[in-house]
């Protein structure tokens, strides 16, 4: 899926099906699960969770793909990209965020580069009152 060369290291943890793992995994590289996975996951690299991957974590990762199913929270420094046959039951932040047809996403959705307007409704609120003020000074 992710089509870039690994640029923050070369390997990529596995948990392989039939595995279940419950507790912390940090790391600077890749994550790819395919078993079971309770906890939190805070990875610099991507993560994959598999066809056959359940995942109930708050998850923090460069990109993520999901082709199975993940709970809890996520949040995306680049893109969470959810394949057909992926279901995301969490909320999610990310710069970028693609669905495939068939894919679930359920939950609140924040998917906006950091660098791009307020995403807040206060925050937008406060931007419109702010352009509101200049317009009415510049006016005068």
């Amino acid at each position: 899926m992710f089509k870039k060369k690994n640029e923050i290291g070369n390997g990529v943890t596995i948990i392989a099906k039939g595995v279940a793992f419950k507790g912390t995994l940090e790391g600077k590289g890749s994550f790819r699960i395919d078993g079971d996975f309770h906890g939190e996951i805070n990875a610099q690299g991507d993560i994959t969770i598999g066809k056959e991957g359940k995942v109930d974590a708050t998850v923090r990762a460069g990109n993520l793909e999901v082709a199975g199913l993940l709970k809890g929270k996520a949040t995306v420094n680049g893109r969470l990209y959810i394949s057909a046959t992926g279901r995301v039951e969490a909320d999610v932040k990310a710069d970028r965020l693609a669905v495939e047809e068939g894919g679930v996403l359920l939950g609140q959705c924040n998917a906006c580069p950091e660098t791009k307007s307020p995403t807040t409704p206060t925050d937008r609120l406060k931007a419109v009152m702010s352009s509101n003020k200049e317009s009415v000074s510049s006016k005068q």
